[in-house]
């Protein structure tokens, strides 16, 4: 089964994007490599998979991807998207007299 692509939105002219934790149905212990700068993953104790996008060298939406290995399984690939904020939000002013 391929997991869903992940989907991080920050950067630009919004906060950066909160890390994400990704349960994994296996008993397995499995390497992680990831094939961008800004794209980090490290296994849970649990077993749960941690991600995190950074916006550093990030000039504007990227696209990047994890893999999953483990001895005698098939590799594991999930895709992952960083898009950056590109609309302003105008918050009203408030004067007091």
């Amino acid at each position: 089964m391929m997991p869903s692509t992940l989907r991080f939105g920050g950067c630009g002219l919004l906060p950066p994007p909160a890390a994400q934790t990704i349960p994994l149905t296996t008993t397995v212990a499995y390497s992680v490599t990831t094939d961008a700068p800004w794209l980090t993953a490290a296994p849970n104790p649990d077993g749960s998979l941690r991600v995190a996008a950074s916006c550093q060298g990030v000039p504007g939406d990227a696209a990047g991807a994890i893999l999953l290995t483990a001895t005698a399984r098939q590799p594991l690939r999930i895709e992952v998207l960083l898009k950056f904020g590109k609309e302003r939000v105008y918050l009203p002013s408030v004067l007091h007299r």
